[in-house]
């Protein structure tokens, strides 16, 4: 498969969740800033590209030195919006509780902070197969439930169906197919019972979920995208896990996977290492721009070590049609 790999940003910081999109000619990117993974002050740093060789920063956002992670960007009008998670990071599970918003017209100025409504949930990525009514599937970490939303402005969100409960699970990712279905990936943490990913099926209007699960991996931090009709996933993997899968002293990697409504297959590892996952992509005809981070990847630490650890973003290049044919190989 032709893969290649280049480095974004690096230094002494932990720089993670990144998002990626691509608006009005230009790359984007979106990522965290702290000490380390669970550090409680943090800051959402924004470069732009118009080729994704040279990067220039545009912007530092934050919040009353609190933390802030999972950035995700969505054009909803002629606006950019940028989501983020308030999150409480006082133990190595960092646990965010609610998802606030801003915007922006030219990805350098950027209005404040407000609170997405209905409030205390914990939003995903924002999706659209439309443009105009866009789909975000969200979880109430407290009460152990999630539930998809839809909204026509990005700001007033209103529930369409509940998607799963009665466990912990998070990190819920959309993907539309040609026929309008929706297939989504939960990470399901694993504390009343095994970690696992659960696949989720539901047909238009998606007031009814078909949910089967799959022990391959839990599938943390996933983005998915449709090449040729087949779903394509981004996630975490645990290569021979000496742990519990999850568990802080296995190693990670960023994997390149495809799944259906029923499976998900491992495909290939990025060069990644320690703390790493949590990409995101931009499809431009028959390429895939992948963006995650890691621990440097000539390293080889336990996921516990590289949160400790700085981290970089990585910008990955993958040729669809060589993904297409290892696929078909699979």
């Amino acid at each position: 498969m032709n893969l290649t790999t280049s480095l974004i940003i690096e230094g002494n910081d932990h720089n993670g969740f990144p998002d990626l999109i691509h608006w009005r000619g230009n790359f984007y990117l979106a990522f965290r800033v702290a000490k380390n993974h669970i550090d409680p002050h943090s800051t959402i740093k924004i470069y732009a590209s118009s080729d994704t060789q040279s990067w220039i920063p545009l912007a530092e956002l934050r919040l009353d030195d609190q933390d802030i992670r999972d950035p995700k960007f969505a054009v909803i009008g002629d606006q950019l919006f940028l989501y983020a998670l308030r999150t409480r990071s006082k133990t190595l599970d960092a646990m965010p509780y609610t998802t606030i918003f801003c915007t922006s017209r030219d990805g350098a100025i950027w209005t404040p902070w407000q609170g997405i409504s209905p409030a205390n949930w914990v939003f995903w990525r924002p999706k659209t197969n439309d443009g105009t009514r866009w789909y975000v599937a969200a979880d109430d970490r407290k009460r152990k439930r999630s539930a998809l939303f839809t909204s026509l402005d990005g700001i007033n969100w209103d529930k369409v169906s509940s998607i799963h409960s009665g466990e912990f699970h998070a990190e819920i990712e959309l993907a539309f197919l040609a026929n309008q279905d929706l297939l989504c990936t939960i990470r399901v943490e694993g504390t009343e019972g095994r970690p696992r990913t659960l696949l989720g099926h539901a047909g238009h209007p998606y007031r009814a979920w078909h949910l089967a699960s799959n022990h391959l991996t839990r599938l943390d931090g996933a983005v998915s995208f449709i090449y040729r009709g087949q779903v394509f996933s981004v996630g975490r993997f645990e290569p021979n896990p000496l742990f519990k899968m999850g568990h802080y002293l296995n190693q990670k990697r960023t994997a390149l996977f495809c799944s259906n409504a029923h499976n998900l297959v491992w495909l290939a590892d990025l060069p990644s290492s320690g703390d790493t996952g949590y990409a995101a992509v931009v499809t431009l005809g028959d390429t895939a721009f992948v963006a995650y981070y890691t621990s440097a990847p000539d390293t080889n630490y336990p996921w516990l070590v590289g949160q400790f650890r700085p981290t970089q973003i990585r910008l990955a290049r993958i040729h669809l049609p060589d993904l297409a044919r290892l696929t078909a190989q699979t």
